[in-house]
C-alpha cells in the first residue's frame, strides 16, 4: 500500500484535491506512528534469526513507508520525519551483510521469502537514489548478484530449491 500511495502520489498528487491529500496523509502519518510503537519494525522487536532488518517483513515496510515518506515530504508536514525514519532503519541490513546472516550475499530467508526481501530494499534503495542521489546500494547489490550466481544449477535457468518454495523456483 505504501509503494502504491508514493507511485501514486508522486505521479498525480499535484492533481489530488486537498481533503484526499490530507486524508491520505493523516493515514500515512497514524500507520508511521503506529509501526514505531507497535509494529513489526518497532525498535526491539527482533525475529529469530539476526536483527528485525532480515525479515522479509521489515523490507516490506521499509519500502513502503520509506517511499510514502521521500515522495510526501514536500507537502506532509511529517513526510521528511517518515523519510528519515525510515532511511536509518535501512542502515540495519549494514550489520547482516558485513558480518551477519546476509554475508556474501545470502537470502537467509531463502529464494521465496529471501529474494523478496531484496527486492524490497532494491526498490526503496533506488527510490532514495531517485529522490536524494544517495546511492545504498553499491556495497550491497554485487554480493546479492554473486550469490544468486553461485547458486544457479548447472542447467543456467533454475535456482536452488532451498527454502519452503510454494510453487516454481526457476529464474
Amino acid at each position: 500500500v505504501g509503494t502504491a500511495v508514493a507511485w501514486g502520489y508522486a505521479w498525480t498528487g499535484s492533481t489530488w484535491p486537498a481533503q484526499l491529500k490530507t486524508d491520505v496523509f493523516e493515514s500515512l502519518n497514524k500507520w508511521h506512528d503506529w509501526m514505531k510503537a507497535e509494529g513489526y519494525a518497532a525498535d526491539g522487536i527482533c525475529c529469530a534469526v539476526g536483527s528485525v532488518a532480515v525479515s522479509n517483513y521489515f523490507g516490506g515496510h521499509v519500502m513502503g513507508l520509506g517511499m510514502a515518506g521521500l515522495a510526501t515530504r514536500g507537502d506532509n508536514p511529517r513526510g521528511q520525519e517518515i523519510a528519515s525514519y525510515w532511511r536509518a532503519k535501512f542502515d540495519l541490513i549494514d550489520q547482516e551483510f558485513t558480518g551477519g546472516v546476509y554475508a556474501g550475499g545470502n537470502p537467509v530467508e531463502g529464494y521465496v521469502y529471501g529474494l523478496n526481501q531484496f527486492f524490497r530494499l532494491i526498490m526503496y534503495a533506488h527510490a532514495v537514489k531517485t529522490a536524494t542521489g544517495e546511492d545504498l546500494m553499491s556495497k550491497y547489490a554485487p554480493l546479492m548478484i554473486r550469490n544468486l550466481f553461485y547458486n544457479l544449477k548447472p542447467n543456467r535457468w533454475q535456482w536452488t530449491d532451498e527454502a519452503n518454495n510454494s510453487g516454481d523456483y526457476t529464474g
